[in-house]
């Protein structure tokens, strides 16, 4: 059975390439950015190199609940489940900001709440799971 992957932070980096091998095995695969543009191209990239049109994009900065809220929604209203979430985002900051704390809020806090947020798109579907 095909699943329905959401990766976080899949614009670079392992979640990039991680999101261009589940193309690959023919998954549908959410790419998850804060760029718009940058997330749009790597889905471009991805569809042209995989043959899987499968392939979309979600946009959320991940420093906003807001937008994790919003995004989490927005994933809701396009998508009827969600088979798999890898939270992968992470960033690297510069000399000028709080990186140990800002790194940690990031990387940890929202991981956890993009997790909990999108638990009852899962559980609705564990719970049809079970019942067929």
């Amino acid at each position: 059975m095909k699943k329905i992957i959401l990766i976080t932070g899949a614009t670079a980096g392992i979640g990039k390439v991680a999101a261009k091998a589940l193309a690959k095995q023919g998954h549908t695969v959410i790419i998850h950015g804060r760029n718009k543009d940058n997330a749009q191209a790597v889905c471009k990239e991805i569809k042209s190199e995989t043959g899987n049109n499968n392939v979309d994009t979600i946009i959320a900065d991940l420093f906003s609940f807001a937008d994790v809220k919003r995004m989490s929604e927005e994933f809701k209203v396009r998508y009827e489940r969600l088979d798999v979430l890898i939270n992968n985002a992470g960033a690297i900051f510069g000399k000028y900001r709080e990186t140990r704390r800002t790194s940690f809020f990031c990387v940890h806090t929202f991981c956890f709440w993009c997790t909990h947020i999108t638990i009852p798109t899962i559980a609705l579907f564990l719970r049809l799971d079970c019942v067929e």
